[in-house]
């Protein structure tokens, strides 16, 4: 039976959760801590861009695995540096030892009722798990999706756990 696997990075979009929140806390906070330096690799991808690539894949007759990725690669304290500049914000961008964003993290989710980040989320994200050395397989640019974005990015939480929680109702 043919298969194709699809192995997405980072995924963005309109109903991202993940950079949505991002822009949230430097929309909100006067300090924003990164685990660690901040210089581990992200390979962001379009939620749309990896629609295409599964519709694509749909129509190949034999197997393969692909790494699933944009055309642009940059550290993870680039992509929030990024986010902050379109959402405007002025908060100071730091690196934190990874326990201390942890804990900030949890202190924020008790606020929001949520779960922003895990102790797994913060060592995949060091270890550069959402990088690929492959050839990009999609078009669209993170720096122009978030410029184009960044004024209703992060202007309200979402939360993980009420996704996760509606997704499964449903």
């Amino acid at each position: 039976m043919p298969y194709t696997i699809l192995r997405p990075a980072l995924v963005f979009g309109a109903e991202d959760i993940l950079l949505n929140n991002i822009a949230w806390c430097l929309r909100r906070l006067p300090v924003v801590g990164l685990p660690g330096s901040g210089d581990y690799p992200i390979h962001p991808l379009f939620a749309g861009d990896l629609g295409e690539l599964a519709a694509d894949a749909g129509n190949e007759s034999g197997c393969s695995e692909i790494d699933a990725v944009g055309p642009e690669a940059f550290s993870y304290r680039s992509l929030v540096e990024q986010i902050a500049s379109a959402v405007g914000s002025g908060a100071r961008v730091v690196s934190v030892p990874p326990w201390l964003a942890l804990a900030a993290s949890s202190l924020l989710g008790m606020f929001n009722g949520d779960v922003m980040l895990t102790a797994g989320e913060i060592a995949g994200l060091m270890q550069g798990l959402l990088v690929s050395l492959h050839p990009p397989r999609a078009t669209t640019r993170f720096s122009d999706w978030v410029r184009a974005n960044g004024a209703t990015l992060g202007r309200s939480y979402r939360s993980e756990l009420a996704a996760h929680y509606s997704n499964r109702a449903g």
